[in-house]
């Protein structure tokens, strides 16, 4: 029961998506609940600050090795064999397993030899003695990599078949461990938190493993570099590993600002940042995730319609969900940050709240480029991603400054930013900070329209986004109307949330969220959208008899061809 329940093949985009979904929330719920304990234990601190400083260096092995290197192309490649030779697909896994080991290892060796040269360079800012301990927990976190990086390479085995609870449990297990590190370990302070970090890494590593292995996978120690997939995967990789080197040194480039400006500014940034990721991490992602083999197999079959059906209705369902969450998040920005983190400091609670609210501004962006990228590595192309990345990168680092010269300026660009989010109580050295969002939103918006501006010169087939700008357009006009009823509904609960106790803020979330969500749904309907009754039809027909004989049908039948061909290869 709980191995047919694991192995459990999604054959449409839509519901892997929700299933998805479903588990992320679960994952983001656990890693809000780390992030509630941090605060609570730690605040906007010190302690806090070397915690995030210390994933630097391991999320940059792991990002360029393993998410630049292999994962982006792994797919299309594992596709395109499966459905010609299962054998050799099997082959060419494990030579990518095999690289994957020896390269995160390898680097993770040599950084921690480097750590102490690199790392304060990074956090220049800090402190000594906050460098020597960030040093110290990054050494530690270097393991974490090394799991994800296996952890990888199963968990695209398992998207290729669509087994898709393997890997939304991954996420899960993974924030499990961190938290057993914080409730456990806290007497080891920040290493116990490291040592979480460890532990819920080979977590993800362990459930995606045991999946890739029911798939029909079979470890062989195979080295051979000179196979024409993975010679195909490393060309295919340089414009990619070079687009996530941008986005890693954008980020750490970030952190490096952020630590030359106030204590708890990384904190900050990342608080906020941890938000606004909820719905993209939920909704963009989920889809992104389960579209990206069902692209890379409509590319291999040279099936132009279904690419191009699958692609755009992804997009229509991504838009539906995350602009009106986009407009609730930047409304109720404050009271959304009281509710998923407990009551700070108040300038620290508003100042979370006004970054939360500028990166909410670019999350349509953030998500559609997701969904776009994905097009994009199924067609083998990772130039053009590369290429919006860098002007992404590129803008944030430059608007960052420009940001920070203009908030220490105090003219009418910071006066007018006071007045919007209204900040008139928060001293200027803790305002600055909101730099980093606001230049990070352009970067992120840059990206996306990039992209579109590329897309129909990249793809192999001719295109059009006749019906996806018509139906975008009534999501956005859906959208906006929402924003006079929350307002008017945050101006009638103003007796209750004055109080500023917990179940206040729930209460006046909840009201001012339904007034919108109703509005939404009735302008949608108004406007004939397809949107809802696609959505509706979707939750009903999720686990009905025909989908499920359909993924029999179009899945790949790795139960028994599979296991028969990973104990040949």
């Amino acid at each position: 029961m709980i191995q047919r329940i694991l192995g459990a093949q999604f054959a449409r985009v839509a519901s892997a998506a929700f299933l998805i979904g479903g588990f992320s929330v679960l994952s983001r719920l656990l890693g809000l609940a780390r992030n509630r304990i941090f605060t609570e234990e730690f605040g906007a601190s010190q302690t806090l600050d070397v915690y995030y400083a210390a994933f630097l260096i391991p999320d940059f092995i792991y990002n360029i090795l393993v998410i630049g290197l292999l994962s982006a192309v792994f797919i299309p490649i594992f596709s395109e064999y499966f459905h010609k030779d299962q054998k050799e697909a099997w082959h060419f896994a494990n030579i990518s397993l095999n690289t994957v080991i020896i390269l995160v290892a390898g680097f993770s060796l040599v950084l921690y030899v480097l750590m102490p040269w690199i790392l304060p360079v990074l956090v220049s800012g800090f402190s000594e003695e906050m460098k020597s301990e960030a040093v110290k927990v990054s050494r530690l976190m270097l393991l974490s990599p090394v799991f994800l990086g296996m952890s990888s390479i199963f968990g695209s085995i398992i998207q290729n078949f669509r087994k898709y609870v393997y890997y939304s449990l991954a996420p899960i297990f993974y924030n499990i461990g961190i938290i057993f590190g914080v409730i456990f370990l806290s007497f080891w302070g920040v290493y116990g938190l490291a040592i979480g970090v460890v532990l819920g890494a080979f977590l993800h590593f362990s459930i995606q493993m045991i999946g890739a292995f029911s798939s029909g996978f079979r470890y062989r120690m195979i080295f051979d570099w000179k196979h024409l997939g993975f010679l195909k995967m490393g060309r295919l990789s340089v414009a990619r590993f070079f687009s996530i080197a941008f986005s890693q040194v954008n980020a750490i480039i970030i952190t490096a600002i952020a630590s030359l400006l106030a204590v708890g500014s990384i904190s900050i940034f990342n608080l906020a940042n941890d938000i606004q990721y909820l719905p993209i991490g939920v909704i963009a992602l989920s889809y992104a995730i389960s579209i990206f083999p069902v692209l890379s197999s409509a590319v291999a079959k040279n099936d132009k319609d279904n690419f191009f059906d699958e692609l755009f209705l992804s997009v229509r369902q991504v838009l539906f969900f995350v602009l009106p969450m986009s407009i609730i998040l930047i409304l109720m920005s404050r009271e959304v940050v009281v509710l998923l983190y407990g009551f700070f400091d108040t300038n620290d609670t508003l100042i979370i709240a006004a970054a939360l609210a500028i990166f909410s501004v670019s999350i349509f962006a953030q998500s559609a480029w997701r969904i776009l990228s994905r097009a994009y590595y199924a067609v083998q192309n990772t130039m053009i991603p590369f290429f919006s990345s860098a002007i992404s990168v590129i803008a944030t680092v430059t608007f960052s400054f420009v940001f920070i010269y203009l908030f220490n300026a105090k003219g009418y660009f910071y006066d007018s930013v006071i007045w919007l989010l209204g900040l008139e109580s928060v001293p200027t050295y803790m305002v600055v900070v909101l730099s980093l969002p606001m230049a990070f939103s352009i970067g992120e918006i840059l990206n996306f329209i990039v992209l579109i501006l590329m897309f129909r010169k990249s793809m192999p087939w001719s295109v059009s986004f006749g019906g996806v700008l018509a139906e975008g357009s009534k999501i956005v006009a859906a959208s906006l109307s929402i924003i006079p009823f929350v307002l008017v509904s945050k101006w009638m609960l103003k007796p209750i949330l004055i109080h500023d106790s917990y179940m206040s803020i729930v209460m006046g979330f909840s009201v001012a969220s339904l007034v919108g969500a109703v509005v939404y749904c009735f302008v949608l309907w108004f406007f004939k959208s397809d949107e809802l009754n696609i959505f509706l039809n979707m939750i009903f027909s999720m686990f009905k008899k025909s989908e499920r004989k359909k993924a029999k049908e179009e899945l790949p039948k790795n139960i028994e061809e599979g296991l028969i061909s990973g104990k040949e290869s």
